[in-house]
C-alpha cells in the first residue's frame, strides 16, 4: 500500500512513542506501507517539529523526518 502521511500523524508519533500516529510511522519504518514523500512534504515535516513549542530532541526530529 502505497501512502502520504499527514504532517500532523508525523508530529503525533515524534510526540507519543504509541498510538496510532507512530504504528502508522513503524508499518512504514518496517517496510510494510510505502511511504511517499516529496520535497516539500519533507521540508514541511522538519519545518513542524523543529518548532521550539514542541520541545523535541533534535535527534528525533532528525529521525522522524527523514522516515
Amino acid at each position: 500500500m502505497k501512502v502520504v502521511i499527514d504532517t500532523n500523524v508525523v508530529v503525533s508519533a515524534a510526540l507519543v512513542d504509541q498510538g496510532l500516529p507512530a504504528a502508522i510511522l513503524d508499518l512504514a519504518a518496517n517496510r510494510i506501507i510505502r511511504m511517499f514523500v516529496s520535497p516539500a512534504v519533507l521540508a514541511e515535516y522538519d519545518t513542524v517539529l523543529r518548532r521550539p513549542r514542541l520541545s523535541l530532541n533534535p535527534a528525533t526530529v532528525a529521525s522522524t523526518s527523514s522516515s
